[in-house]
């Protein structure tokens, strides 16, 4: 039943608005990962973000910082979601996002450069150099490969600029700096 609710969770909402309002903490209130498949449905099902639906969730969404951080498909869309309500200026979602890059999860940092560099994603220009530097100085706290490998796959967001400031080629100098050939 929860996993229905969750995967419909935008239709239901559409149909019966009060309905769904009344029953979130029913439905959405799982004390464990395990029994939060309602919450997990909505990220698996929904790659869109709706804006209605995000504010009523964002205790769910909260959560799922800490409960999500490895979970494949369910970590990514958490940090679509974040990316999008973010630029949509939705309320506390640049708190949420400040929240994702403070947990220090590289897995979170991956999954941002990635859909900021969709070329199907459209951001404006300023919420993807914020997010430039914020990927950049989250990343660089950690010494590992992987976080090197995220750094210098920021630099492929030059691209995403019409017109290339002194900041976007300081933060594009800074990411290549990372640049590791790959043995032969």
């Amino acid at each position: 039943f929860y996993w229905i609710v969750g995967m419909y969770t935008p239709q239901i909402s559409y149909l019966d608005r009060s309905w769904w309002l009344n029953n979130l903490v029913a439905i959405y209130s799982r004390k464990t990962k395990f029994e939060d498949c309602a919450f997990q449905s909505y990220l698996y099902y929904n790659t869109k973000l709706y804006s209605d639906i995000f504010q009523p969730l964002n205790k769910c969404y909260l959560a799922a910082i800490d409960r999500y951080r490895n979970d494949g498909v369910l970590t990514e869309r958490l940090v679509q979601h974040f990316i999008i309500a973010s630029s949509a200026n939705l309320k506390d979602s640049d708190d949420f996002l400040e929240r994702l890059f403070l947990s220090q999860n590289l897995n979170f940092l991956k999954y941002a450069v990635e859909y900021i560099d969709d070329r199907y994603v459209i951001l404006p220009e300023g919420k993807i150099k914020y997010l430039w530097k914020k990927i950049i100085d989250q990343a660089e706290r950690d010494k590992s490969s992987l976080a090197r490998k995220i750094i210098y796959a920021t630099s492929d967001f030059i691209k995403l600029f019409r017109e290339v400031d002194e900041e976007c080629l300081g933060l594009f100098k800074h990411s290549m700096t990372y640049y590791s050939p790959q043995p032969r």
